[in-house]
C-alpha cells in the first residue's frame, strides 16, 4: 500500500543545495525589503544636503557633502544628522540628544528635549 506524504518546501531543500540557496536568498531579500519600507516610514523627513566639496563634517571628517546645524551652525554629513523629533529641524550631534524610551530611537534638539 501506497501513503501519500505531504513534502513541504523546507524539508525538500534540504535535500537540494540550490533549492536551499534560493529559499535563503528570497528571505533575505524579504527582510531587507521590510527594513526598507519600515526605514523609510519612520524617516519621512529627509534631509536636504549640500554638496560643496570645500566644507568637511566636524564629527567624523568626511569630505563629501555638508549640512550646518540649525543651532550651532557646525557643518556635518547626512550620516551624521539628526532631525529633531519635537521641531522637525536638523540638527548636529552635539545639539541633539537620543531618547530611548520608545521602541524607536528618537532626536530631540536641546529645545525639544524631554
Amino acid at each position: 500500500q501506497q501513503l501519500k506524504t505531504h513534502v513541504t518546501m523546507k524539508q525538500a531543500a534540504r535535500m537540494n543545495e540550490d533549492l536551499m540557496k534560493q529559499m535563503m536568498d528570497r528571505t533575505r531579500s524579504l527582510l531587507l525589503d521590510g527594513q526598507q519600507k519600515y526605514w523609510n516610514k519612520e524617516n519621512q523627513v529627509r534631509v536636504e544636503v549640500v554638496s560643496t566639496g570645500e566644507l568637511t563634517c566636524f564629527t567624523c571628517t568626511n569630505k563629501a557633502a555638508s549640512k550646518a546645524c540649525t543651532h550651532c551652525t557646525r557643518y556635518f554629513c547626512s550620516p551624521c544628522a539628526r532631525v529633531c523629533d519635537g521641531c522637525c529641524e536638523v540638527f548636529c550631534t552635539l545639539c541633539s540628544v537620543l531618547n530611548y524610551e520608545q521602541a524607536t530611537d528618537r532626536a530631540f534638539c536641546l529645545s525639544c528635549a524631554p
